[in-house]
C-alpha cells in the first residue's frame, strides 16, 4: 500500500491520502441532441411557406388524350365556393344548365348519356372548373355508371 498514503511535509498543502483518479466517462448521451433535431424540424416544418407559383409539375410522361369526338361531354360549373357546381350538357356553358332536385338531374345525365351511345359515342368526359367538389363529379358518375359499356374520363377546365 505504498501508492495510498503520502506524508505531509511543512509546506505541503495537499491531502493526506493520494485521491484516486475517476475513470472519465466517455459515452455520449444523444437524448437530448435527437429532441433538439426534431424540434428543429418540426419549427421549420411549421414555419415554412410555400409558394405555389414556383411549383412545377412535370408534363404527363404516359397516357394519351380523348377524342372529343367519341366523348359525350358534360361539363360543370362552380357556383358557389363550397364547390357547388351547375350542371350542363355538353361542350361548354351555353346550353341551359339542369334544373331540379337530384334525381331528376340523374334521369336527365342517363337519357343524354345513352343518347351519344346510341351514336357511337361511348366515352364520357366530365369538365370541371378546378373549384368544383368531388361530389359534384361523382354526382355525374354516378349517372354514367347506369349506362353500360361506358368508359368515364375527367378534364380540369384552368382559369383563363
Amino acid at each position: 500500500m505504498a501508492g495510498w498514503t503520502q506524508e505531509l511535509t511543512a509546506d505541503d498543502d495537499g491531502p493526506a491520502i493520494a485521491v484516486r483518479r475517476q475513470k472519465q466517462d466517455t459515452e455520449l448521451d444523444m437524448t437530448a441532441m435527437i429532441d433538439c433535431t426534431f424540434l428543429l424540424l418540426i419549427f421549420f416544418t411549421v414555419a415554412a411557406t410555400l409558394d405555389p407559383s414556383t411549383l412545377v409539375l412535370p408534363e404527363a410522361s404516359v397516357g394519351t388524350g380523348v377524342d372529343p369526338d367519341k366523348c359525350v361531354i358534360v361539363t360543370l360549373a362552380q357556383v358557389e365556393d363550397d364547390g357547388t357546381a351547375e350542371i350542363f350538357l355538353g361542350d361548354g356553358t351555353s346550353t341551359g344548365a339542369l334544373s331540379g332536385d337530384d334525381a331528376t338531374q340523374q334521369a336527365a345525365l342517363v337519357e343524354y348519356i345513352s343518347a351519344g351511345n346510341a351514336q357511337g359515342k361511348p366515352n364520357v368526359m366530365i369538365k370541371a372548373d378546378r373549384g368544383v367538389a368531388n361530389r359534384e363529379t361523382k354526382r355525374v358518375a354516378e349517372a354514367a355508371g347506369k349506362v353500360p359499356d361506358v368508359k368515364i374520363y375527367y378534364a380540369v377546365m384552368e382559369e383563363g
